[in-house]
């Protein structure tokens, strides 16, 4: 086939590439549950007849879509890596580039983000789509040590860096693209690349107003009748396995075996449901964590215990992720497409943050000079750090999970010297 000369006299995009473009804008504005056949062939105005003929259907358009956006951020981790070639940066340069990167991905890259988040969020339903995000993922960490060496950095901290700049530029930039989230992210970008690159944290007014910690009147669970409570548990289970983007009153209700109006009468739109069903999953991932009502009694933590409560939050018995945590990242990959449940990022981070800057004051070795942004990190790295949870087999992850943890822990708040 022949392509078409645009008004230009320029070759116009052949039907597959405009097909697999149409896919990423639509994977990247309404997920992957939303980019059907029909979407698609209806945005490119073509006839869904021509997806089975280019791509054998929907399910290897999507998949070619994500590896077409793996392949064209690989080429800008490239074009990057060899810019610092002709550079001798130090140590105390990353900072500078770090920052600058965690904003470049969030304003510049925006759709390139949430393609690969939708791809990492679906990795363990499918096993094609595992092996592409292990690809995107490996590109990621390749690129990621090689700067790290670049900047006489250990090599070994790329998976931290992955995680905090996956942090800091999916949850704030691209979910809200403020100006008070750019700002907050560029200054945790800086608190961590200082603490990575072993220099001194910045002074405790760069932790920001809204690293305060939040009024525990805001912070306490809604109270919820026992109906409510059972209604919600079962919206829980049913978007962690089904997904938000299924999630409807008569999937609900079939979850339940009652009438819709049982959760009507009580949470009257969608919207409402699932923003009650994110506060009952983040209490419940709370009230498993036991070391909580040891730190507020003043008591201290050894850190070995401080990591196993961690992973049993995260994990059940198997390896699998516990509900309440899947659920949670679904919705907030969810409120990045739909505006009724935008701002459930912000709760979670703080709230959480505010809980693991006090776990870590707690620890029965904890250093001097610990800051707000310290446990600001913690949690939002321990957020993104599900993404390569997910690509782990379940029997590998506990011993994975841990080391991460212990990693984490090292560089956030490193034990005194002996």
């Amino acid at each position: 086939m022949t392509d078409a000369l645009t008004d230009a006299g320029r070759p116009a995009p052949s039907l597959r590439a405009q097909l697999l473009e149409t896919a990423g804008d639509l994977i990247a504005r309404v997920g992957l549950r939303g980019t059907t056949a029909r979407a698609v062939s209806g945005a490119a105005d073509v006839s869904a007849a021509l997806l089975c003929y280019h791509f054998g259907g929907r399910d290897g358009l999507v998949l070619a879509a994500f590896e077409q956006a793996a392949t064209n951020a690989a080429a800008g981790l490239a074009a990057e890596a060899e810019a610092l070639a002709g550079l001798a940066p130090g140590p105390a340069d990353f900072e500078d580039w770090f920052a600058v990167w965690v904003l470049h991905r969030g304003e510049r890259q925006r759709r390139s983000c949430l393609i690969r988040r939708e791809l990492f969020l679906q990795a363990d339903r499918d096993e094609r789509l595992q092996a592409a995000a292990r690809a995107w993922y490996e590109s990621d960490r390749r690129f990621v040590r090689t700067v790290l060496e670049r900047f006489r950095l250990a090599p070994a901290q790329a998976g931290l860096v992955l995680e905090a700049v996956q942090a800091l530029g999916d949850i704030f930039l691209v979910d809200s693209g403020t100006i008070i989230a750019g700002a907050t992210a560029a200054s945790a970008a800086r608190h961590f690349a200082r603490r990575l690159a072993g220099l001194p944290p910045p002074e405790p007014a760069s932790d920001w107003r809204t690293l305060r910690t939040p009024d525990p009147a805001s912070l306490a669970p809604t109270p919820r009748t026992a109906t409510e409570a059972r209604i919600l548990a079962a919206a829980v289970a049913l978007v962690a396995r089904d997904g938000a983007a299924r999630f409807t009153h008569r999937s609900l209700a079939a979850e339940l075996g009652t009438a819709t109006s049982v959760a009507v009468n009580r949470f009257g739109t969608r919207a409402e449901i699932l923003r009650a069903a994110f506060e009952h999953a983040q209490h419940a991932l709370l009230a498993r964590n036991d070391l909580l009502d040891q730190v507020r009694a003043g008591g201290t933590i050894p850190r070995a215990t401080a990591v196993e409560s961690y992973v049993d939050t995260l994990l059940d018995g198997s390896g699998g992720l516990r509900p309440e945590i899947v659920a949670v990242d679904e919705l907030l990959a969810a409120a990045r497409h739909d505006p009724s449940l935008s701002g459930l990022a912000g709760p979670l981070v703080l709230g959480r943050g505010a809980h693991s800057f006090h776990l870590l004051r707690a620890l029965d070795d904890a250093p001097e000079g610990l800051r707000r942004m310290d446990g600001f990190l913690l949690t939002v790295c321990g957020i993104a750090a599900l993404s390569e949870i997910r690509l782990l087999a379940p029997a590998a992850r506990r011993e994975a999970v841990a080391r991460r943890a212990w990693q984490r822990l090292a560089l956030l708040a490193p034990p005194p010297a002996r």
